[in-house]
């Protein structure tokens, strides 16, 4: 009979009258319920570890809700208000305070105060579409207009101010002058850019713009009052809305982000 060795080189024992085919079968069936033992063991062990991961992952996205919903609540809060301002301020003929709107500083305080890009983004456009929508309906076209000639390039305007708003990382005095600026000479670029390839007539004299550097320098000069104006009612209203958030932040210590943060910490230990 061949000899048949255990692991540690023993022979194994055989039954009386067992043949050496019925010992190979049995040690077969033993190998496959030792390797199922083996296989439930180790779900043993890693099921616990998969669980607690669902679970810390799962605490963490309740974490951080917690950590941002009074902060966004506000920020959400003082924005709309701000755009509803908008509406109060808006008149149906061009005036010499025509641009004097707060849309260029709710640009600028969502960019500087929403944690993600894209929320910054899509509460700040989703603002200046939803007035400029019922501007239109009350005073321009007198009916429901989604999208005006031109909007692309004065909701990409607002969308880079959005962008300049994000670095804003200290707030302060020189720094949001500077952001008011900045975001004034960005909205000034690009929506001349679009009101010059759109071939717009120049008012003074009833011809296209020309199609060349000339052309374009001369709508940017037109443009000059209306844009002075927008940047005067981004330092104003940049004023009122940074240093009312501030203020709040100081009195309410809860709409902190790192305040919040070690009060969940203190909490959860």
């Amino acid at each position: 009979m061949p000899l048949l060795l255990q692991p540690e080189n023993r022979p194994y024992v055989f039954k009386p009258g067992e043949t050496f085919e019925q010992k190979c079968f049995q040690l077969s069936k033993e190998s496959q319920k030792t390797a199922s033992l083996a296989a439930l063991m180790q779900m043993r062990v890693l099921l616990p570890k998969v669980a607690y991961k669902a679970k810390y992952k799962k605490g963490q996205r309740t974490t951080m809700k917690k950590l941002i919903a009074p902060r966004t609540n506000v920020l959400a809060l003082m924005i709309i208000l701000a755009g509803a301002w908008r509406l109060l301020l808006a008149t149906p003929i061009m005036t010499s305070f025509s641009n004097f709107t707060p849309i260029g500083a709710i640009a600028l305080f969502g960019g500087c105060y929403y944690i993600t890009k894209s929320k910054a983004l899509s509460v700040t456009l989703l603002t200046l579409w939803l007035s400029d929508l019922l501007l239109d309906r009350v005073f321009y076209y007198h009916s429901w207009v989604l999208f005006y000639s031109g909007f692309a390039w004065v909701y990409g305007a607002f969308s880079v101010m959005v962008i300049i708003g994000k670095f804003i990382k200290k707030v302060n005095v020189r720094n949001i002058i500077l952001a008011c600026i900045l975001a004034t000479l960005a909205h000034w670029i690009i929506t001349d850019l679009g009101v010059w390839l759109a071939h717009t007539p120049d008012p003074t004299t009833g011809k296209p713009y020309a199609f060349n550097l000339a052309g374009y320098i001369r709508c940017l000069d037109l443009a000059i009052p209306y844009e002075k104006n927008l940047l005067i009612g981004n330092l104003v209203f940049s004023g009122v809305m940074f240093g009312a958030f501030e203020w709040a932040q100081r009195r309410f210590p809860i709409l902190r982000l790192q305040q919040r943060t070690e009060q969940l910490s203190h909490e959860a230990a």
